[in-house]
């Protein structure tokens, strides 16, 4: 008997069987979208790459899905802004933060003289696992992974706490994969949204099982943290015919972001 998946999660949408101007109104519904897109797919009316994001394809393990996911952003903020995708930029803050930089809008988090905010102002995450890319916008600091599955031989243990590498060898050793890839997945996405990739350490993050989130340093101790956390695993998302991947979805206020910033 063959068994009907649930229905993709209201955030996610596949570009090969919608538009951006359905993904647009996803995020004007829902305050953020995840668009799931694979390499060499056709997007009518995509924008061109910039010379900028040529040269810097030029330096990415996977050039072809690096350009995707940058015209596929601009293309989401320009119908969302009401801005020609040509004047629209993708650049790095200082931690390495992605952000869309536009005439008359700032980046989000830096204030400029004479600068007006987004109305709303959009943030964007990135991640991709060739050949599939996955490009979130929100109206919130957002952060996304995408991880495929892996063997109880390939977990690596060094990177994780004594507690939770004991808390996973506890499991079923079928079930110690799956519990990997969500439990590091989401601690990507958070960093990602909370713009301290660098910053904070990975092992500095702790997960419950509700999915709430403490964050603990030497310099502040450990401290909740408040963050919607989204998590799909376990099946296909959309028939494409790749293994089962896992997609974590961070959505951060953006006070909180300023306060993990060290800015509050």
């Amino acid at each position: 008997m063959t068994r009907t998946p649930p229905p993709d999660p209201d955030w996610l949408i596949r570009l090969a069987t919608t538009s951006i101007t359905e993904a647009v109104e996803r995020l004007s519904s829902h305050g953020v979208v995840v668009v799931l897109a694979e390499d060499g797919i056709a997007i009518p009316n995509l924008p061109p790459a910039t010379e900028a994001e040529i040269g810097a394809a030029a330096g990415s393990r996977n050039g072809v899905g690096f350009l995707l996911r940058r015209r596929i952003a601009r293309a989401l903020a320009a119908e969302a802004c009401g801005q020609d995708a040509a004047v629209i930029r993708l650049v790095a803050d200082a931690n390495g933060k992605p952000g869309f930089e536009m005439p008359g809008v700032g980046l989000p988090g830096v204030e400029m003289p004479g600068v007006a905010p987004a109305a709303p102002r959009l943030h964007v995450s990135f991640s991709a696992r060739s050949p599939l890319n996955l490009i979130a916008v929100a109206h919130d600091p957002v952060g996304v992974d995408l991880e495929m599955p892996i063997t109880q031989e390939a977990i690596p243990w060094n990177i994780l706490r004594p507690d939770e590498a004991d808390a996973i060898r506890a499991l079923p050793a079928p079930e110690q994969p799956g519990a990997f890839v969500r439990l590091w997945s989401l601690k990507e996405a958070f960093l990602k949204a909370s713009g301290n990739v660098l910053a904070i350490p990975p092992e500095a993050i702790r997960i419950a099982d509700d999915d709430t989130i403490a964050v603990h340093s030497d310099a502040r101790g450990s401290r909740a943290v408040e963050a919607r956390l989204r998590l799909l695993r376990g099946r296909s998302t959309v028939s494409i015919g790749f293994p089962h991947p896992t997609i974590a979805l961070a959505l951060l206020s953006a006070a909180h972001q300023s306060a993990m910033r060290g800015k509050d």
